[in-house]
């Protein structure tokens, strides 16, 4: 049993805890930058029968968010469910508005969003949370289900109406917090733009670039990769497998991953007594590809939306430069940890956003194969026969390389470059917090609280493996089902 449907990670333990919050996975595969995402619709397959498209790119768009005014936003969206193939293999999955991963919403500090969801799923009720949003003054809106909410049923609507803090700004994404609809594809991307003051007059043009974040950081394009791991069963029969004594614990591994909706799968190690409806996507040629422009620089916004599964990035070519973590979050790095070609582990959640740079791009017009790759490694404890946990997507040079104009700066100058280039993974779970985070902390406090934690799997229930804190294990309400916020206290 274990053979076939893997074993994994044990520090996801508490994350399948409570059953009505679990999801299991939830991903997508590669893309290409240039498309828009509020409220735009992805391009890939639509039809069960056959393959995923080849290039799947979410280009965002900052100068139409960060230099207007603050203003509302009104969206409707339809949460409904279709078949799909995201790596070739055909598996039911969630949508909104027929989309897979759902709409990507771009908007700026300041500005309140208002979203009414129609759940026209048969017979499942669903919540939208708001991953990484502040929601002040705004509980109700978090839409965790149990919690800030009921779910909303079939056939009915929920309206969600929150602002944005001023103060707040950078990577965040939306899921489904109800059952486990985020692990069969009921998420996306949410980015907030840092705003900047448009100058007054044409003499001060210089200070638009000057406020900007991609002045700051040296960048020209925007670009979002919502990457995590894909179960090829339904996520429900994956927790139902887990939640009970025969999975002694051992989470499940995951079958595969994707970008962007898309991944490929090498139908060859589908095992037997699973069998899939596949069609072979694992060939190089046709594997999903990114396009890069090697004369400019890419800030990428990468989000783990996966269930369980961390992961790593490498780039064979570029160099990437971490700027923030988890939403907008500066961090601050050493002199050799800006040009370096891979960065994790990301687990599920998690955020991550960095420059991208081609690396030798003065060699590049003698080189006969001026093209890169990106590769993506999962982090995994345990083996699923079906997953290849190590997978490289290319990357498509898209402009001539020869006439091309000067190359973006670097913090290393072309000279020094092959020697600072570094085969070496940025740690983020130990790259601090910039300077700047760290002074709005009082320098003393008033007080000082300590709490103690202990977070542990228990085999109680009947062998079910239940995570426990504290010793206590904790389910919402269901007769009558009410919110923890609607209990009286």
């Amino acid at each position: 049993m274990f053979n076939v449907v893997g074993q994994a990670m044990s520090s996801a333990t508490i994350a399948f805890q409570q059953e009505w919050s679990y999801y299991l996975v939830g991903l997508q595969l590669l893309y290409n930058p240039w498309r828009s995402i509020n409220g735009g619709h992805h391009s890939n397959n639509t039809q069960g029968s056959h393959p995923p498209p080849l290039q799947l790119n979410i280009q965002l768009h900052p100068e139409e968010h960060a230099g207007r005014p603050p203003t509302t936003h009104f969206l409707h969206w339809r949460a409904n469910s279709g078949y799909r193939r995201p790596d070739g293999v055909r598996k039911y999955v969630f949508l909104i508005n027929d989309q897979f991963p759902g709409p990507t919403v771009e908007v700026r500090s300041g500005d309140t969003v208002t979203i009414s969801v129609d759940n026209e799923l048969e017979d499942e009720g669903l919540s939208i949370h708001w991953h990484g949003l502040h929601m002040r003054n705004a509980n109700l809106m978090d839409g965790v289900a149990g919690v800030t909410q009921c779910d909303i049923l079939p056939a009915a609507s929920f309206v969600y109406n929150f602002t944005i803090s001023a103060d707040q700004s950078g990577t965040f994404w939306y899921h489904a917090h109800s059952s486990t609809q985020r692990a069969d594809g009921l998420y996306g991307g949410f980015v907030v733009h840092k705003p900047f003051s448009r100058p007054t007059s044409r003499s001060a043009g210089s200070s638009d670039a000057a406020a900007s974040e991609a002045f700051k950081h040296g960048y020209e394009k925007d670009v979002l990769l919502l990457i995590g791991d894909w179960y090829h069963r339904q996520a429900r029969d994956v927790l139902s497998w887990y939640m009970r004594a025969g999975s002694f614990g051992n989470e499940p591994v995951p079958d595969s991953l994707v970008i962007n909706g898309i991944g490929h799968f090498d139908c060859s190690n589908a095992v037997p007594a699973r069998p899939v409806d596949c069609i072979d996507s694992s060939n190089f040629s046709h594997r999903p590809y990114l396009y890069l422009d090697p004369r400019i620089a890419y800030r990428v916004r990468v989000i783990n939306t996966g269930s369980l599964a961390g992961f790593t990035l490498r780039f064979a070519r570029e160099t990437l430069q971490l700027i923030h973590l988890d939403g907008g979050i500066p961090v601050e790095l050493q002199p050799d940890q800006n040009d370096v070609a891979s960065a994790g582990i990301l687990f599920p959640g998690q955020r991550m956003d960095f420059v991208l740079r081609r690396r030798e791009i003065h060699s590049m017009q003698h080189s006969k194969d001026p093209s890169s790759s990106l590769t993506v490694e999962l982090d995994r404890s345990y083996p699923n026969p079906a997953l290849t946990p190590r997978q490289i997507f290319p990357i498509i040079i898209t402009a001539n390389v020869d006439n091309r104009r000067k190359a973006p700066e670097t913090t290393t100058n072309t000279t020094n470059n092959k020697n600072k280039y570094r085969q070496v993974d940025i740690d983020i779970s130990r790259v601090p917090s910039a300077s700047s985070v760290l002074a709005l902390l009082p320098a003393k406090a008033h007080e000082t609280h300590v709490v103690y934690t202990k977070i542990e799997k228990l085999s109680r229930n009947h062998n079910v493996p239940y995570g426990f804190i504290n010793r206590t294990c904790w389910r919402p309400q269901r007769d009558p089902p009410r919110p923890l916020i609607g209990l009286p206290r």
